[in-house]
C-alpha cells in the first residue's frame, strides 16, 4: 500500500541509451530507488542533435509509483 516518487538524473548518450543514472530525491526515501534506476536503464531516447550530430545530454525524470485502483 505504499506510493511514492523518485527523481532521477540520467545521461542520454549519442546512441539514445541511458547511463549514469543518479537518484536525486525519493519519497519515501530509498523505497523505490532500485525500481526507478532499473526502469530508467531500459529506456531509449531520441538523442539530442546539434548541427546534425547526436551528442550526449543530461536530463531529469520523475517516476511516480501509485497503487492501481482495481
Amino acid at each position: 500500500g505504499v506510493e511514492g516518487a523518485v527523481e532521477v538524473e540520467v545521461t542520454i548518450g549519442a546512441d539514445g541509451a541511458t547511463r549514469d543514472a543518479t537518484i536525486v530525491s525519493s519519497t519515501p526515501p530509498a523505497v523505490f530507488d532500485r525500481a526507478a534506476a532499473d526502469a530508467v536503464a531500459q529506456w531509449r531516447y531520441q538523442p539530442l542533435e546539434v548541427d546534425g550530430i547526436a551528442i550526449p545530454a543530461r536530463t531529469r525524470v520523475r517516476l511516480r509509483f501509485k497503487q492501481n485502483d482495481r
